[in-house]
This record gives structure tokens, C-alpha cells and sequence, in this order.
């Protein structure tokens, strides 16, 4: 299983700020489609229309919009927070390797984001119906290499 769609890489994102950028956008599609009382679906074709380039671009990729599609169980203000917590551990992350001096700390750095990154899919799989929801989360899973 390919961790990440290189195409989707390429777009110059980690996938700690991704994880972000994907809840945060499932937040928002998920306020949207109860506020209008419309589909997950129709409320993604909404969303992309008024959403910054960023965004309306990583929508372009059916496993994304998959994964949104499948995560709405979860409530609007968890999946917000859970996209804070996945932009924290990019922000440690990004601060612990600029801070470090030595390899050992680099390394620690990047053991210490890979933690962070599995504790957000772990509590994003168990509130919803304790599955991943959607292949880009499993993807997530495996490239991290999370345990339950």
C-alpha cells in the first residue's frame, strides 16, 4: 500500500499539516451540509466553490473527498479539535528539528511527531465507529507505522 498519492505530496504539504487541513475542511463540510440540510456530497461541491486554492485543490482527489465523506460521523467541534491537535504536532515537529543540534535530537524530533500523528488517527478512529474513515487515513496509519 503506497503511503501517500505522490501527486497529493507533491502539493508541498506534510502529512501532519495535511491530517490538518483534511479535518478542518471536514469540520467545515460538515457544518455546511447541517446548516443548509444538504449531503455530505453536495456540501463538498459547496464547500469547493468558496474554499481557498489549497483546499478546493486537495478536494480534487476522490481519496480525500472519500475520507471527509466517511469521517462526518464524528461532531463538528471534536473533528476541529482534533485538527488542532494534528497542527500542533506539525508545529512541534517542524520547532523540535529547528531547535535541534544534533541527530539524536532530529531523530527524537521525528519520533516524537510520528507519536502525536498515530495518538490523533487512533482518537479519530474511535470516535468514528472505531474505524479510519477512508483509505488517506488508513494510508496515514501505515506510513507512521501506528500500533492500537
Amino acid at each position: 500500500m503506497v503511503a501517500i498519492p505522490p501527486e497529493i505530496l507533491s502539493m508541498g504539504a506534510s502529512s501532519l499539516s495535511m491530517l490538518a487541513s483534511v479535518l478542518s475542511m471536514t469540520a467545515s463540510i460538515k457544518r455546511l451540509a447541517t446548516r443548509e440540510k444538504i449531503s455530505t456530497e453536495a456540501a463538498i461541491e459547496q464547500f469547493k466553490k468558496t474554499a481557498p486554492k489549497e483546499s478546493a485543490d486537495l478536494l480534487t482527489y476522490p481519496l480525500i473527498q472519500a475520507s471527509i465523506a466517511q469521517a462526518t460521523v464524528i461532531s463538528e467541534i471534536l473533528l476541529s479539535q482534533l485538527a488542532d491537535e494534528a497542527q500542533r504536532c506539525e508545529d512541534n515537529h517542524v520547532q523540535g528539528r529547528r531547535d535541534a543540534t544534533t541527530q539524536r535530537d532530529r531523530d527524537q524530533a521525528d519520533i516524537n511527531a510520528t507519536e502525536c500523528m498515530c495518538k490523533v488517527l487512533r482518537d479519530i478512529r474511535r470516535y468514528n465507529k472505531d474505524a479510519l474513515p477512508g483509505e488517506i487515513y488508513e494510508n496515514w496509519w501505515v506510513s507512521y507505522s501506528c500500533k492500537d
